[in-house]
């Protein structure tokens, strides 16, 4: 999820277990802590591009990187505050702080290495768009109350509760909200699910009503958007070239596999300047109109492969198409097809 989401759910989570014996310092905690494993980013000065795609939400995000840093902030924190807080209490509120980053991150295709340094795999759920205000807001609210009533640890207590049960309420929506468009999905698959490779779901930016499905086939992919607010469960179908092939000669360069690895295999492939444009089409932009081809810059996440392959750098689509793709989704998510 995104940084200020992830510090003020830390700072909810510190709250609840400690804010009884901290007050405000409980919430200062629960922000640091919320915001330490995405401090992976203070060495990005150091790494080049590829480097930075391996690092970010790797060893920080980990199971093996909680479990150590679990004990040392604990340790930290009774060392500030001494008796105030039991070492038991102290490991609950470190450990639950950083579990509960690392599983909303899990929500979102972007992905999270929590088996690092074992293996590398990204693990996501897809749950989740990675800027949600309807699971920000009462985070937020929370917070900010809790900051405001310094002396009702009572009320302060119950306030952090509530939002988190709302959090998780929100969380177990979203959840069966991907349930009910995969089965949708599945019942209405390009030409029946014939030539199927593999497929995935996930919502559109900042809401779990209009959700992306990404159908992997030989030659490329099948992209189509679900609302659970539309009226006719048929599912309009645009189409992406993979052109994998276009990468022949340049799969030696660890720009290339770094590419393939962030996108998990769903990639497209164009020459731009005579080099490799990688693009990510899990995560994607609306297009425009009734054309069944989905245009180049549809994806959210492009590398331009250098010229020796072993390094690359990333593209941003153009703001005016990002902008008029928002719009489009917001007016899809209403249950409203391009064609209406």
């Amino acid at each position: 999820m995104d940084s200020i989401t992830q510090a003020i759910l830390g700072a909810v989570v510190a709250d609840a277990v400690l804010g009884r014996r901290l007050g405000n310092r409980a919430v200062l905690w629960g922000l640091a802590l919320g915001t330490l494993p995405d401090l992976d980013i203070l060495v990005y000065p150091w790494l080049d591009e590829v480097q930075r795609l391996y690092w970010h939400r790797g060893l920080s995000h980990s199971i093996l990187g909680l479990a150590i840093a679990t004990p040392l902030c604990a340790w930290l924190l009774r060392r500030v505050h001494g008796p105030v807080v039991s070492w038991a209490r102290s490991l609950v509120a470190v450990a639950l702080v950083l579990v509960t980053h690392v599983i909303i991150d899990l929500y979102n295709l972007y992905g999270t290495q929590i088996l690092e340094p074992f293996s590398s795999r990204r693990v996501s759920i897809g749950n989740m768009a990675i800027i949600d205000p309807l699971f920000t807001l009462p985070l937020l609210g929370a917070t900010l109350a809790v900051l405001w009533i310094r002396h009702n640890p009572g009320l302060r207590w119950r306030i952090s509760m509530l939002a988190l049960l709302l959090a998780t309420l929100y969380s177990a929506w979203s959840l069966t909200a991907k349930a009910m468009v995969n089965h949708r999905f599945a019942a209405h698959l390009p030409d029946g699910g014939a030539e199927v490779i593999r497929w995935r779901t996930a919502p559109t930016l900042a809401n779990t009503l209009l959700w992306r499905a990404v159908v992997e086939v030989p030659d490329g992919y099948w992209v189509g958007y679900a609302s659970l607010l539309d009226a006719d469960p048929a599912i309009d179908w645009r189409w992406i070239e993979a052109r994998h092939d276009l990468l022949e000669g340049w799969e030696q360069g660890r720009a290339v596999a770094a590419a393939q690895w962030f996108s998990d295999g769903y990639y497209t492939v164009r020459m731009i300047d005579d080099r490799p444009l990688i693009s990510d089409v899990r995560l994607g932009m609306m297009a425009d109109g009734d054309d069944q081809q989905q245009p180049p810059w549809s994806g959210v996440f492009h590398f331009h492969i250098s010229q020796d392959g072993q390094s690359l750098q990333r593209v941003s689509r153009p703001v005016d198409d990002a902008n008029a793709s928002i719009a489009r989704g917001w007016r899809r998510m209403w249950g409203q097809r391009p064609s209406d």
